[in-house]
């Protein structure tokens, strides 16, 4: 619906698998991403099906509350707050004897943000060479592999501003950017905001 009245227009957007040919063949002019649960933007956001819909509206009550917000409202449906990996792992002609490689790749890089990660580590995980590795990622994600990193770091750095009082030295380090400084730079240019302007703009929400 979002696409037929032209909302998604020049946007990223997402549907269920069985339909991916149907909605690029359909809506040419629509950035699709194929390997995501869901697609949100701040703004508009669509799903790759009904309980997809439901890590959407999570990410949701997440950017406007917090993550103690979205962590509870997760409980209280008894599902996990955030589910790792694509929508890859639920299509038919992807279940083989072999597990997603690409999908578990991101779920190891995301369980080891703090740590220092090299684009080539994440391809060697995937078994495929750097240059496959690079265009699936451009393909599935829409973004490349640092630029998805960034991505997971700063929705680390994020969680750890609002359920603690640590210092941004210390923000840093735990989300994988090592220096304060790099850190600063990324919230400014992804979030037009410092890290402390985000903790206290989160503080005045909670309150």
């Amino acid at each position: 619906m979002l696409a037929e009245i032209g909302l998604l227009d020049n946007r990223p957007a997402t549907t269920h698998w069985l339909y991916t040919d149907i909605f690029k063949e359909k809506y040419p002019h629509i950035h699709y991403r194929q390997d995501v649960l869901y697609q949100y933007d701040g703004t508009i956001g669509c799903s790759a099906g009904s309980s997809a819909a439901i890590d959407l509206c999570l990410q949701v009550i997440r950017d406007d509350f917090g993550y103690e917000v979205a962590n509870y409202s997760a409980r209280r449906m008894v599902l996990a707050a955030h589910r790792n990996g694509g929508q890859s792992q639920f299509v038919e002609t992807s279940v083989q004897q072999k597990p997603n490689q690409f999908a578990a790749t991101l779920d190891w890089a995301t369980d080891r943000l703090a740590t220092k990660i090299e684009i080539n580590q994440m391809a060697q995980q995937a078994n495929m060479s750097r240059r496959t590795f690079d265009r699936k990622f451009r393909s599935s994600m829409d973004m490349s592999p640092r630029q998805w990193l960034i991505q997971q770091r700063l929705h680390l750095a994020k969680r750890l501003l609002e359920v603690n009082n640590d210092s941004i030295d210390l923000v840093a380090y735990h989300s994988g950017f090592e220096k304060p400084e790099t850190l600063r730079h990324n919230f400014r240019k992804y979030l037009n905001l410092s890290p402390t302007q985000y903790r206290q703009q989160f503080c005045s929400q909670s309150k």
